[in-house]
């Protein structure tokens, strides 16, 4: 019998190499020490040895260049170095992305700090990940790799460089190539990687985060979005029930954020420019019942929600400590589900492809127009009478949590749930403006009945009638809703406002705002000044992650209305003093020095001699 050769150990893994020590690794899964603090085993094998010669071998530079051209890189993206993949990942964190439901099963973190923060130690999954995350971080980073030479902000928190109504849109300048270009180097990865063909949790954050990056979404056919819509219906089938929690779920599928992916604009690709606003801010499933596979049961109707706040609303009086937050927090749910449920008929009734080529159904714009009522009913009895601090004065305070929590403007929950439901409500609201806009510029009610053999003139002008009436309507709650914009502004920090909400969902309010002054002829009025400086202050903070020339011009209007309005003011202000100058002594004063004109004080003094 032949003696057994003995087996070969196996080579080190790459994170027992790096720390040097004993490595048990087996070719059935990780050794034990990687098993053991629950990161990567991955052996990067090295080749030992004279490299052997061939007589056709090409020269180095011929090889590099070849390799290049076959992955090719923008030229001007700057190297994804350990630092700077640390610092973008470190910036990811104020980013409203990196709460996605997704990531509470995704340490990403953790795993690339594993790795040394070196991306090409990664397996290919995470590497795409990574570099996703980087491409989206890249938007707020104030590293000099990603905006350049030049004076800039230390952190976020730099107010030297960074407070409300400082104008930075410098930096969006600065940092347009290079966001640019990680941005392709995103793409490129992906692609080699080919995430789209095999679902996990790791591919549907990245189709999540590219969807993000997508930059010119009205001639986008938006892949990543139906991607990500695709691997979450597979890899949320093997996800526990109630996994992380249907108000996670339901506060992502109803919330107003470009940056949370969005999957109903995926599953209908060419949505109208009126709705797209909208549908671009929303992560919506297609279904109802991709819906429910998320939240869960149905909730109780919108109307059933208002009824109990009016219940409450008068009695302030109750044995809970904050009966406002207790309504806030118990409905939440409720009120998140129905966004869903309305911008999935905003889009079939409205905003779809075949609703735009057809006039509108008077019914279904009164229900939308109802349940819009109803719901700024509620965002109206629960966040009016508190006067929330805003954002960034409140993070300068550096109060404890126990000090948030004692009153309500200050609680972050309570803050959390306004700024979802404010921004939920005010987002449908300009997207049922801009279409029903939309409808009356195209004139449909005119054009769509001539087709017909049974067209009565007298209808359409009927329904061109209730139509406008209907569009008048929906205006005037706009304008109603200009105080629930301010509160969504406050509610965030500078200068990331544009980022928890999406940026053209501000872009769009501003013009709103500008266009009705322009409309009536006259300067802003006293109840919009406010939230025009607001406005104006939050767009140029958008700058700093945005270049945009639309921005530009939408600030130069705000700029020009503000400006005419306090110039208006100023001109009171002189004529009042001028007149008040130059008017007629008060007839008070001749009454009372009438005596002088009588001669009856020349009596009253005279002197006997």
């Amino acid at each position: 019998m032949l003696p057994t050769k003995p087996q070969k150990k196996l080579p080190a893994c790459d994170s027992c190499k790096l720390k040097r020590v004993l490595c048990h690794s087996t070719a059935e899964g990780p050794c034990p020490r990687c098993a053991e603090k629950g990161i990567l085993c991955k052996t990067t094998l090295t080749p030992r040895g004279r490299p052997k010669k061939h007589a056709n071998s090409t020269p180095p530079l011929a090889q590099s260049q070849a390799s290049s051209s076959s992955s090719p890189q923008p030229s001007n993206a700057p190297l994804l170095t350990p630092e700077l993949t640390r610092h973008l990942i470190k910036c990811f964190n104020d980013l409203p992305q990196s709460k996605h439901p997704i990531f509470h099963r995704i340490e990403i973190e953790r795993l690339v700090g594993a790795a040394s923060w070196r991306i090409d130690l990664l397996h290919p999954q995470a590497a795409v990940l990574t570099t996703c995350i980087c491409a989206v971080s890249a938007s707020v980073s104030w590293h000099p790799a990603v905006i350049g030479p030049g004076p800039g902000p230390e952190s976020l928190t730099d107010a030297t460089f960074i407070y409300p109504g400082a104008d930075l849109r410098s930096y969006g300048q600065r940092r347009a190539s290079a966001g640019r270009a990680l941005r392709e180097r995103a793409v490129s990865a992906a692609c080699a990687a080919r995430i789209v063909l095999e679902p996990s949790e790791y591919n549907t954050a990245s189709c999540m985060l590219l969807d993000t990056l997508e930059e010119d979404v009205d001639t986008s056919s938006r892949p990543w979005a139906s991607a990500f819509m695709s691997h979450l219906r597979a890899v949320s089938a093997s996800w526990p029930d109630r996994e992380p929690g249907p108000i996670y779920w339901a506060t992502f599928l109803a919330n107003g954020r470009r940056h949370a992916s969005d999957a109903v604009a995926a599953t209908y690709p060419r949505v109208g420019a009126s709705l797209r606003l909208w549908l671009l801010v929303l992560q919506v499933p297609r279904t109802l019942a991709d819906q429910l596979s998320l939240v869960g049961n149905i909730p109780p109707p919108l109307e059933s929600y208002f009824e109990e706040i009016q219940k409450q609303s008068g009695n302030r009086l109750l044995s809970k400590p904050n009966p406002t937050a207790m309504l806030v927090f118990n409905g939440a749910p409720t009120f998140l589900f129905h966004t869903t449920q309305l911008t999935r008929d905003l889009h079939e009734q409205l905003g779809g492809e075949f609703a735009r080529r057809n006039p509108p159904s008077e019914p279904a714009v009164v229900k939308l127009l109802n349940t819009l009522s109803t719901m700024h009913s509620i965002v109206s009895h629960c966040f009016t009478h508190v006067e929330f601090t805003n954002e960034t004065a409140l993070r300068s305070a550096k109060m404890s949590i126990i000090e948030l929590r004692s009153r309500l403007e200050t609680s972050p929950e309570f803050r959390a749930h306004a700024f979802v439901m404010t921004a939920a409500f005010t987002g449908l609201l300009l997207s049922l403006h801009r279409a029903l806009e939309h409808h009356a510029r195209s004139d449909t009610l005119v054009l769509a009945p001539q087709v017909r053999s049974n067209w009565n003139p007298q209808s359409a002008t009927w329904a061109q009638t209730r139509m406008a009436a209907l569009r008048r309507q929906v205006h005037e709650l706009a304008l109603s809703a200009l105080p629930d914009v301010y509160r969504l502004l406050i509610l965030q920090r500078f200068p990331l406002c544009g980022l928890s909400v999406a940026w053209l969902n501000v872009v769009q309010w501003a013009e709103f705002l500008a266009d009705e002054v322009d409309a009536t002829g006259s300067v802003i009025l006293d109840l919009h000044l406010r939230v025009a400086e607001e406005l104006l202050n939050t767009l140029k903070g958008l700058g700093y992650s945005q270049n945009s020339t639309r921005l530009d011009t939408i600030i130069a209007r705000l700029e020009t209305h503000i400006a005419a309005y306090n110039l208006g003011k100023s001109n009171e202000a002189a004529v009042e003093l001028f007149t008040g100058l130059n008017s007629e002594p008060p007839e008070s004063v001749m009454s009372n020095m009438s005596f002088l004109l009588d001669g009856s004080w020349m009596m009253n003094t005279a002197v006997e001699i």
